[in-house]
């Protein structure tokens, strides 16, 4: 075999044309939509139910945290113990989230065993139980989880950051401890569990290698599920933010903290304007990648911090650009400059067409690894249902990578990044700070 030449680089040649694979569709008997994906060549498969309520719209995140997490904890036909017997004797992984508008439960599988583990899941999503022994614990471990997060410098500068953009009154502004948690009561967790998992009728998603029998399978038991037989069904719920007319900054003094928590969020257009898929650009030029203006500038050249990031939110309730690091107290006023006149640069001076193909590669080699594994290509197609988008998106947000110009990029940081009011919140120890 002849050794390769490590004396001469490879060639380097750009991703071809490439597309998002589409998923069939099927109308389950229950009017639940199933999605199937049959790609890959190892024989296992991962189902995820998708329900359009989420964190923003029940009157309690606790209360549906709790729901999701211990609807595995007993149901009228199978016991806690039966039920994580049952998933962890058969190789099978289960876990349940929540985003702003939307609530997840995702199930990893074998196929050899799919069979086996279905059923359970769609025992728990008709017939769950809570037992008030399962709660207490559950309380216990969630509250606990969510006292540890909450120490972070970086979570409590969210907690004045959401009120400020969101508005104080938004439920995004919402923020919980670990007493909250312990005083949710178990008739609340009982009615969030009716009013999102069974009032509502989910979409699923399964993907992998999927075999006629498996999709059978889920075929028999997804729509023998009784869905939207009960009252109160909680639905989505979006509150537009406030108009801002000028910058805003929100302190959290955290006494004793050797690090201040910056997050500034600039609102912008929605994912509906033509130019928001450009702006991604632009707002990975300025931080969306190690080699960023940020980067290179407050981590690489100043010292100031060890990551700085920047991202495009398209929230409902609005979009907006965000931008998130910790410093040292001391360099608190400074990142701040420096991250104003990145802002102002990006607007004003010409952009190198070298950096902004890097910057465009790197947008497209993430796109070509969604399509990577059956996995990815789902958790995709989950967010553009989320977010009521069609498929065809992801040709959108491909074609706008692929062609934004410098001068384009110039035009977009001038008017949606440097002359549009800046929300900045802080938390950290201000005595301590050259500020």
């Amino acid at each position: 075999m002849r050794a390769p030449d490590r004396s001469t680089a490879p060639e380097v040649r750009g991703f071809g044309d490439f597309d998002l694979p589409r998923p069939s569709e099927v109308t389950l008997p229950n009017g639940a939509r199933l999605y199937v994906l049959d790609r890959g060549d190892i024989p296992v498969c991962r189902l995820t139910a998708c329900w359009n309520a989420g964190r923003a719209d029940v009157k309690s995140v606790p209360a549906l945290v709790l729901a999701a997490n211990a609807m595995r904890c007993g149901t009228a036909a199978r016991s806690e113990e039966e039920i994580a017997e049952t998933l962890e004797y058969n190789g099978a992984w289960l876990r349940c989230n929540a985003d702003a508008h939307a609530s997840f439960l995702t199930l990893h599988s074998l196929n050899k065993t799919f069979g086996e583990v279905l059923p359970v899941v769609a025992d728990m999503l008709s017939n769950a139980e809570y037992p008030a022994r399962a709660l207490g614990s559950q309380r216990e471990k969630t509250a606990s989880q969510l006292d540890i997060k909450n120490r972070r410098i970086s979570v409590k500068a969210e907690s004045v950051y959401n009120p400020l953009v969101y508005g104080a009154a938004s439920p995004l502004a919402r923020h919980y401890t670990g007493a909250d948690v312990m005083n949710v009561g178990d008739d609340e967790i009982r009615q969030t569990y009716a009013g999102v998992f069974r009032a509502n009728t989910p979409a699923f998603f399964l993907a992998g290698r999927i075999t006629g029998e498996i999709e059978r399978t889920a075929r028999e038991s997804l729509g023998a599920i009784r869905f939207g037989d009960t009252a109160d069904a909680v639905s989505a719920s979006v509150v537009p933010r406030p108009a801002h007319a000028g910058d805003s900054e929100a302190r959290l003094q955290v006494d004793g903290s050797l690090q201040t928590a910056i997050k500034i969020g600039i609102p912008t257009i929605g994912r509906q304007h033509p130019d928001f898929e450009k702006l991604r650009v632009a707002v990975m030029l300025l931080g969306g990648y190690f080699g960023s203006r940020l980067m290179a500038n407050i981590r690489e050249e100043k010292g100031y911090t060890y990551g700085i990031t920047a991202s495009l939110n398209g929230a409902p309730e609005g979009a907006a650009v965000e931008i998130a690091c910790q410093t040292d107290n001391r360099f608190t006023h400074d990142v701040l400059s420096e991250i104003s006149k990145e802002l102002r640069r990006l607007a004003c001076e010409p952009v190198p067409a070298e950096e902004l193909e890097a910057a465009r590669n790197i947008l497209v080699s993430s796109m070509a690894g969604v399509t990577d594994t059956p996995f990815s290509i789902a958790d995709y197609l989950v967010s553009l249902h989320t977010l009521g988008l069609p498929p065809e998106h992801f040709r959108r947000q491909l074609d706008a990578a692929r062609s934004a110009t410098p001068a384009e990029i110039n035009r977009l940081a001038a008017e949606y990044l440097a002359a549009t009011p800046r929300l900045t919140a802080l938390a950290g120890d201000f005595d301590r700070q050259c500020i």
